[in-house]
């Protein structure tokens, strides 16, 4: 049995995810295929310690998301696998899944008529240790492990975040293995990603005016529990425990500009 790990990236390698995501991905995938939207730091050199099979893209372009995975899916294909398992470069597998969970469930997957496996995402925020569990951080269950079968293809249209599967899986089933995402552990990086910088218009006014409605930005209601130990591959567990990340009022919120280095 072959799963190829599916990762597009983009300069994840200058904000510390890419190294934890590819060694994780060599405990569980046979291969791994990389669509790189036109990194401008290392990406492309931490990458090619772990794989060959890499797509270069010449032009950032985040909003040609499914052409991207199409032709990321296109080139996996040739690889000849029976399952192909995505990720971000901002996560990686729990515990579970990376010492041969993910494995045994595809080997079975195999004997069933199932088309995949979904997963529910751990939100860690602000933090390594804290999980956020309030509004939409804590239901997102994301469909990531596909059969390979005949005419598997994505539904390719402009935009972000559309149907991010093949589009003739139907029967999908719920897995217990995790995905630990990374991408909103550092505040400032995540403001940064969702254009929340002065440079972009985000005045602290238009920030504070905004982040009532943003689901991202909006920590009035903020819920942290503490992951358990356990679900960190043992390499992963955080040296430092962080502290409990706390509500705060909209008026307290720091816009990109106003945060300090390390903040």
């Amino acid at each position: 049995m072959k799963i190829i790990a599916f990762i597009q990236m983009y300069n994840e390698a200058s904000k510390g995810n890419l190294e934890r995501c590819l060694e994780n991905c060599k405990q569980w995938a046979d291969d791994i295929v990389i669509y790189d939207d036109a990194s401008t730091d290392n990406s492309i050199e931490v990458a090619s310690k772990y794989t060959k099979y890499i797509i270069r893209g010449v032009v950032n372009n985040f909003c040609k998301e499914l052409e991207h995975k199409q032709q990321l899916l296109d080139y996996a294909l040739t690889l000849d696998p029976d399952w192909i398992m995505w990720v971000d470069c901002d996560e990686i597998l729990d515990r579970k899944g990376t010492i041969g969970g993910l494995r045994k469930l595809a080997q079975v997957g195999l004997k069933t008529d199932v088309d995949a496996y979904s997963f529910h995402e751990t939100n860690l925020w602000r933090s390594h240790t804290y999980h956020r569990v309030d509004t939409l951080f804590d239901i997102g269950w994301f469909v990531r492990l596909w059969k390979v079968q005949p005419g598997l293809a994505f539904f390719v249209e402009s935009g972000l975040h559309k149907v991010l599967y093949p589009l003739n899986i139907k029967k999908i089933e719920k897995s217990d293995i995790r995905i630990i995402h990374y991408g909103f552990a550092d505040y400032k990086g995540t403001l940064k990603h969702i254009g929340a910088m002065p440079k972009d218009g985000w005045t602290k006014k238009t920030f504070c005016k905004l982040a009532p409605k943003n689901w991202i930005l909006n920590e009035t209601a903020c819920k942290c529990n503490k992951v358990p130990i356990e679900w960190y591959p043992k390499e992963n567990i955080p040296e430092d425990i962080w502290e409990e990340p706390k509500p705060r009022t909209i008026e307290s919120l720091k816009s990109y500009d106003q945060l300090e280095e390390g903040e």
